[in-house]
């Protein structure tokens, strides 16, 4: 068998960091692999180290930002047409698409996998690890976009129950998308964490819609005897605007001794386990990549009540979920955690053992791998 992997330029993100993990699993297991990259990135390199054929060729994302001029967004689409066609026969000089069995697009906002299938007669798989563009003040050019979602060629992959039921609210036939949790490989190593101090952190990009602000105004509301006994560290980077509201409200409410900015770190995982907490305060999550981290490691996780959170987290059996919007609620969950020491060791262990059950990368390539033969086996 045989993939073509079309990714996006956000590598540094959950989404091509799942579908890298799961490239790698699928070629341990003798499945043929070549990624498209629409620029030069860490996905290129990864590719190259593991032996993975990839190329970078250009093609645009089918989306417009809806509050930019009429006249820029037509430009920009025009654009779009002129790179995408070229593009398009420029890839097909370089490999043999015969050869090609399913070509795997990574976001629902690339058509260019779906175009290239659909001109030559492959089996295409749409990765849907978003739940549409509405959150993110985009549109698409293609107004019925949902007819290529339901096409005879086309299969979704949904990476949870949420994002799944919102893209069959869109129009997508429940016979096209398939549920697959996100599969990650465990790099859990045990260790005893000594300090007194409970450990907080926070991954992830700082935007508006992951929450970090949310966390800043928990931690203001909790009385100051309690602070006193926390450690919070936020890592990830974003745009400079927000990072610097970030840090004006941690001083104005003097949290400067408790709550520090730690930037982008290229190995997360390496320090996640010495942390006791795991926070996740965002608006939307489609599946939680950064959630199955803190689970891996066996942190008790505090997240909001939105998206796919309260599938993987059980409030009071395997983290604690809280009233997204509500940051005095997120500051009593906290309090709950200093007061009673006892259940974050509970809780972090049945979160690890949920993982183990669900979210290994083992399971998630195996159920890849049987939807791809269910799909080829309709030809």
């Amino acid at each position: 068998m045989k993939i073509l992997f079309v990714s996006h330029n956000d590598d540094r993100f959950g989404a091509p960091k799942s579908m890298f993990d799961l490239i790698v699993e699928l070629k341990k297991k003798g499945i043929e692999i070549i990624v498209l990259t629409p620029i030069d990135n860490q996905i290129n390199r990864l590719c190259d180290l593991n032996g993975i054929e990839n190329y970078t060729i250009k093609y645009e994302a089918n989306v417009y930002i809806s509050n930019h001029s009429k006249m820029k967004n037509f430009i920009k689409y025009i654009r779009y047409k002129m790179i995408n066609y070229i593009s398009m026969k420029k890839i097909m000089r370089k490999i043999d698409i015969s050869s090609i069995d399913i070509i795997h697009t990574n976001v629902s906002i690339i058509d260019f996998g779906y175009k290239l299938s659909k001109c030559n007669g492959i089996k295409h798989v749409w990765h849907l690890r978003e739940f549409g563009t509405e959150n993110i003040n985009m549109k698409r050019y293609n107004k019925n976009y949902i007819d290529d979602f339901n096409s005879e060629n086309n299969h979704c992959i949904a990476i949870s129950e949420s994002v799944m039921n919102s893209w069959i609210d869109k129009g997508v036939s429940f016979k096209q998308i398939k549920r697959i949790y996100n599969g990650l490989a465990d790099s859990y190593s045990e260790k005893k964490k000594t300090t007194k101090a409970l450990k907080i952190v926070f991954t992830g990009s700082l935007s508006r819609h992951k929450g970090q602000m949310e966390l800043i105004d928990a931690l203001s509301i909790l009385p100051k005897e309690k602070t006193g006994n926390i450690v919070v560290d936020i890592y990830g980077d974003g745009d400079t605007d927000y990072i610097n509201e970030i840090e004006l409200k941690i001083k104005e409410n003097k949290l400067n001794n408790i709550v520090t900015l730690r930037g982008y770190k290229t190995n997360i995982l390496n320090v996640i386990n010495d942390y006791h907490v795991g926070i996740v305060c965002s608006k939307s999550e489609g599946f939680g990549r950064v959630t199955v981290e803190y689970m891996m490691n066996k942190l008790t996780v505090i997240a909001s009540n939105t998206g796919a959170n309260m599938e993987l987290i059980e409030n009071e059996v395997n983290g604690l979920i809280y009233n997204y919007g509500d940051p005095i609620d997120l500051a009593n969950k906290l309090e709950t955690l200093l007061d009673h020491h006892n259940i974050i060791e509970e809780y972090g262990s049945k979160a690890r053992e949920k993982y183990k059950k669900n979210y290994t990368l083992d399971r998630c390539c195996h159920e890849v791998i049987v939807f791809y033969d269910r799909i080829l086996s309709k030809i």
